[in-house]
């Protein structure tokens, strides 16, 4: 009984010696991020810089891994599609744009439910 508490004890100091770990890890990423971004005078004060440091920045490292990878290939597909989309479908009005935007988010939103993978 004794013992059993113990290691439940145990587990539950190692459990939350790894979420601090990982919470100063974060916070030290988004504020190196931060700092990069105002010394290279990057244009919105390098948010995607902090964006991308908090999103890709997981428990372990392969799931920083295998959310820097999805992050990037999702990002050129958007860049490419988009791109894509710039160039067949004419867009000179603004009811034209209105509908090459709402075309865009539209398949945005459905490939982000095609996700097959879970980050926690």
């Amino acid at each position: 009984m004794l013992a059993g508490r113990i290691v439940a004890r145990a587990r539950v100091t190692l459990l939350l010696r790894a979420r601090l770990r990982f919470c100063l890890r974060m916070t030290i990423t988004a504020v190196l991020a931060f700092t990069l971004a105002h010394l290279l005078a990057f244009p919105l004060h390098g948010l995607w810089m902090v964006l991308t440091a908090v999103v890709v920045s997981q428990m372990s490292v392969d799931g920083s891994m295998r959310a820097m990878t999805e992050y990037v290939i999702g990002t050129f597909g958007g860049a490419v599609y988009a791109s894509a989309i710039g160039l067949l479908v004419p867009h000179t009005t603004p009811t034209e744009m209105a509908g090459v935007l709402a075309l865009t988010i539209k398949s945005g939103m459905s490939s982000g439910r095609l996700r097959t993978s879970s980050r926690h």
